[in-house]
């Protein structure tokens, strides 16, 4: 990419990124220009916009962009442009994980982001030695992976809700995600987890480009392969599990965000984490924006939004890769 190009992407990313947090900061249920008699209007701006909208919007920034790192990551760790935590079943093993320990009757954000991190690496764990144990071609045994993984933990989902009473709405809050009513603390918490997995995702950068060719020439430049999938499905993981302790399970923003920046033209990950991180965060608030004003008064799940694009586009990605496969065949 040329230096133009770049900086055209970065201010570009970055614009939408804060054109989102600026409507969402701005809209609303109630109107920032009409304070109740006898409420100072500075008063009742600082409560809407700072004790209201500001943890929402940034919550769902931080969310959006753990999961374009995430996706950004775990592409490149099976090499394959179908990977996300929601289509691998990452999300839905962190999902458990939350519900398990809402079940068994925790309240604390921290408690299920531990339980939601170990359901994560269980599920990525299931998935790659489901892959390894396929005998099918590596794309198809990754989705065949991720659906069993997915079906697996839904399945154990849906056994804590016959046995839960009153953790009964907690789990299913978790389920559909939301960033609604979200506090300082998960922005803040949120906010952490994500600087230190980019932190640690962007010291693997050369090593991830290098794994873009295949194991065997990762190995023949010198990268430990196996301590690297390691790092980076760690890393992902916690991205993941993070992400649906504070908002729930949220799909497809992984596979999104990727894609758009690589259609940009930035495949290497020196340009395609951080820009993946912006384009994430500013499309989960936008999805949320959406999902507050669709059905106003009423609130759309930000799952079911972030679904209704980002299906279409991995059913496109997966119909245009099985034509490209064919057609190597063919040539062959």
């Amino acid at each position: 990419m040329s230096r133009r190009r770049i900086a055209l992407g970065y201010a570009g990313f970055g614009l939408f990124a804060l054109a989102a947090i600026a409507a969402g900061l701005w809209w609303g249920a109630a109107r920032l220009d009409a304070a109740p008699p006898g409420t100072p209007e500075g008063e009742w701006i600082r409560r809407i916009v700072w004790e209201l909208r500001a943890p929402r919007v940034l919550t769902a920034f931080w969310a959006g962009a753990a999961l374009g790192l995430a996706g950004a990551a775990l592409q490149a760790l099976f090499q394959n442009v179908l990977a996300e935590p929601y289509t691998l079943g990452v999300s839905s093993g962190a999902a458990f994980g939350a519900a398990l320990f809402f079940a068994l009757g925790g309240a604390s954000g921290l408690g299920a982001g531990g339980t939601a991190l170990a359901g994560a690496a269980a599920a990525l764990f299931l998935v790659q030695l489901l892959v390894r144990l396929s005998r099918r071609p590596s794309a198809e045994g990754l989705i065949l992976a991720g659906a069993a993984v997915n079906a697996f933990f839904g399945a154990l989902v849906s056994l804590l809700m016959v046995f839960a009473g009153e953790e009964l709405r907690a789990i299913v809050y978790w389920l559909f995600g939301s960033v609604a009513g979200r506090s300082w603390p998960t922005v803040l918490g949120l906010g952490g987890l994500v600087a230190a997995g980019f932190v640690g995702l962007y010291a693997e950068r050369r090593r991830l480009d290098a794994l873009l060719f295949g194991e065997t020439a990762a190995l023949a430049v010198g990268v430990d392969v196996v301590t690297l999938r390691r790092r980076v499905a760690f890393l992902a993981s916690a991205l993941a599990a993070g992400v649906v302790a504070a908002a729930g399970v949220i799909g497809f923003v992984g596979l999104v965000a990727p894609h758009v920046v690589r259609r940009f033209g930035a495949p290497m990950h020196r340009h395609l984490l951080p820009l993946a991180a912006l384009f994430g965060g500013g499309w989960l608030v936008a999805a949320d924006l959406i999902a507050r004003w669709a059905l106003a008064p009423r609130e759309l799940p930000l799952g079911v939004v972030t679904a209704l694009v980002g299906a279409p586009l991995f059913a496109w990605l997966l119909v245009r890769r099985e034509a490209l496969s064919g057609d190597d065949r063919d040539a062959r």
